[in-house]
């Protein structure tokens, strides 16, 4: 089964194809690295945290390693447009899109005006990476920087509200339930990461949407 999304929403954050580029030009030691009191002042210094989380030593010690890490994937990340353009060539020659370096979903972007971290210019790029080769919107911000992430919530959460509620998330969700169980009825009705738990079989699609008939 061909699975793919069917929107993709990006916030703060530059395109892959430029993040490498964009992390040399910065110039600065990984913050990921930093001892602790440095690291924090960093985070700070971005407005990645809120400073209130910082200040109570229970939320700091369980959240602190969480954005560390997080950090840490992200300032090691390398755009490989080379594997990217031999993954589109690949999924050409087999006539599928599973494989190809571009989205078949949209793209909706978020960005700040004053983002250090993820200029306008460079969370536009993401365009480049759906088949559509453009947007679906570009939300920006005026007058703020990275902290809008935290400060705009509520505006973010209504723009994912109003595309999710006029896209194609909207269908009958049993409609594509039973198309996608049809073509591959011994699927698991449940996906679970660490398996069902002991004693317990997994559902197949099939059988799920063949009991729910019944009731």
């Amino acid at each position: 089964v061909s699975v793919v999304p069917v929107h993709l929403f990006v916030a703060g954050h530059v395109a892959p194809s430029q993040f490498t580029k964009h992390e040399e030009k910065k110039g600065e030691v990984k913050i990921s690295t930093l001892p602790e009191a440095e690291f924090k002042a960093a985070i700070l210094r971005y407005n990645l945290v809120d400073e209130a989380i910082l200040e109570v030593e229970e939320f700091s010690s369980m959240f602190l390693p969480i954005i560390r890490a997080d950090l840490h994937l992200d300032e090691h990340y390398l755009y490989d447009d080379k594997g990217a353009a031999k993954g589109a060539d690949k999924g050409a020659a087999k006539g599928t899109q599973t494989t190809t370096a571009q989205l078949p979903c949209p793209i909706t972007a978020f960005s700040a005006k004053d983002d250090s971290a993820a200029p306008p210019h460079l969370v536009q790029a993401w365009s480049a990476h759906t088949q559509s080769g453009k947007l679906a919107n570009h939300v920006t911000f005026p007058a703020i920087s990275h902290e809008f992430l935290l400060k705009k919530s509520l505006e973010l959460m209504e723009e994912l509200s109003k595309t999710l509620l006029s896209g194609p998330l909207m269908r009958p969700w049993h409609v594509d339930l039973i198309r996608v169980a049809k073509i591959a009825p011994d699927s698991p009705a449940i996906a679970n990461h660490t398996g069902p738990p002991a004693g317990c079989p997994s559902l197949s699609l099939g059988e799920f949407v063949r009991q729910a008939h019944n009731l």
